[in-house]
């Protein structure tokens, strides 16, 4: 009896160690990972992609690395080229690893010294360098050619590492209180001159279409007055050739009506006489 629980026991053992070596040989990668396959601790061999494999136990090893996008972001405190100070220069970089690069940056930097060993001293070295080139007043108004001078410094100093950079952002700029209260003012006055000179244009504007319309006025009053002049030529030239021309113009002019009173002074057109048997006498 004693026997059989012996050899049962050594079953169960062997059993237990036989599952513990082939569970050991299994390996997981999860998806947005790359498994990095370590030989009694020396990378050997390609990359293992994502999803379940199998490798000897107790001898290799695999390591799932996120190659997804990585963040990174930090608040710099910076000093401008006339000696200001930036209390907060807020940036945030975007980087992924060139998977051909991977082993080589695993075995020269190590995956989880990235950030600490290069990322940051590089950003803060950069950053400050870049501010250092402007003025305050200038680091606002040029904001977006300053993030893109870092972008392009960033992605020339990490790409060797076989780090690519895919995006960077100045987030945010905050100075000293006094410094920014000092910009505040200056913004407004300039705003308010400008709002100034905008009302200068626009009364100089209105007083030009002032002249323009009383230029236009007087023209069409000369005109008018030639036209008038014209025709009062014509007419004292039709006089001169025809006696009959007056005539014709009041003719011209009658509406048709005969006048109230009638005789022989009223109306212009017909000198009557007396009225006789119904009819008109001349």
């Amino acid at each position: 009896m004693k026997k059989y629980s012996r050899l049962a026991i050594v079953l169960v053992v062997v059993a237990l160690i036989g599952a513990a070596v082939v569970l050991g040989g299994i390996h997981q990668v999860p998806e947005g990972f790359i498994g990095v396959t370590y030989f009694l601790g020396r990378l050997s061999g390609d990359l293992v992609p994502p999803g379940i494999g199998v490798h000897i136990p107790f001898v290799e090893s695999v390591d799932a690395i996120d190659v997804r996008e990585q963040v990174f972001a930090e608040k710099l405190q910076c000093y401008t080229r006339d000696t200001q100070t930036v209390e907060e220069f807020s940036i945030k970089l975007n980087y992924i690893y060139e998977r051909g690069q991977l082993q080589d940056l695993i075995r020269t930097v190590g995956i989880y010294n990235v950030a600490p060993n290069i990322i940051t001293p590089l950003v803060h070295t950069i950053c400050k360098n870049e501010t250092g080139k402007y003025r305050a007043e200038d680091l606002i108004s040029q904001r977006a050619t300053i993030q893109a001078s870092i972008q392009e410094a960033l992605f020339e100093r990490l790409m060797p590492y076989g780090i690519r950079v895919v995006s960077f952002a100045v987030e945010n700029i905050e100075f000293e209180d006094t410094f920014e209260a000092s910009i505040r003012a200056k913004v407004q006055a300039e705003q308010e001159a400008l709002r100034a000179r905008n009302k200068t244009l626009e009364i100089e504007e209105l007083a030009r279409q002032e002249v323009i319309s009383a230029e236009a006025t007087a023209q069409a009053k000369i005109l008018n007055a030639d036209a008038e002049a014209h025709a009062i030529r014509v007419i004292q030239e039709e006089l001169a050739r025809s006696e009959h021309y007056v005539n014709y113009m009041m003719i011209e002019k009658w509406d048709g009506t005969l006048p109230q009173v009638m005789g022989n002074t009223v109306n212009p057109f017909l000198n009557l006489g007396t009225m006789a048997s119904g009819g008109i006498v001349p």
